[in-house]
């Protein structure tokens, strides 16, 4: 079956799920490192199945609302996470996106976080027309929220609840 790119960077490249991804998708989804600040996560290999068949049958959807990809690291042709977005908010006046991004906890560190999630941004807003992408995170989970901070997004004010830090950048506001 034929990769379907959507975005390349440096080291990391956006593409739809196959249905041979599944060991790729349970990597991620079935570490609870990865999924610890979420209230989601597959802890068998079903779940995850599940999971990859959901990003597989939003990709044939018209109008398409979820845009979730594999990411991929380029130099070891591996698909290490996931990312991308569905809208909250689909109108004739507003489009607003909700992103999210997961990568194997291996490959914490490097950077690799924000250059998928920039390319889920350059996706949402150059390709799909977004008006504004929303992200948020557990409260504890200080590398998600950097992940937002070097894509150029602002914290909402008064958003930070309890448990959930929100930030959002807007298309003008988007820096590629």
């Amino acid at each position: 079956m034929t990769t379907i790119v959507k975005e390349c960077g440096q080291r990391v490249r956006l593409a739809e799920w196959r249905v041979t991804d599944l060991d790729a998708m349970h990597r991620w989804n079935g570490d609870p490192r990865v999924t610890q600040h979420l209230d989601w996560g597959s802890e068998t290999l079903a779940e995850s199945q599940q999971h990859l068949d959901l990003c597989i049958s939003s990709q044939s959807e018209c109008p398409r609302v979820r845009f979730f990809f594999a990411v991929e690291l380029i130099a070891e042709k591996r698909i290490i996470g996931d990312a991308g977005f569905q809208w909250a908010s689909d109108t004739p006046k507003k489009r607003i996106a909700e992103m999210g991004y997961f990568i194997e906890a291996k490959y914490w560190g490097n950077g690799l976080g924000a250059e998928a999630a920039g390319l889920v941004l350059t996706h949402a807003f150059t390709i799909e027309n977004a008006d504004e992408v929303r992200a948020s995170c557990d409260v504890e989970n200080r590398h998600s929220e950097r992940v937002m901070q070097k894509c150029g997004m602002q914290i909402c004010n008064n958003s930070t609840t309890q448990s959930r830090k929100h930030y959002r950048i807007t298309r003008g506001e988007w820096n590629p």
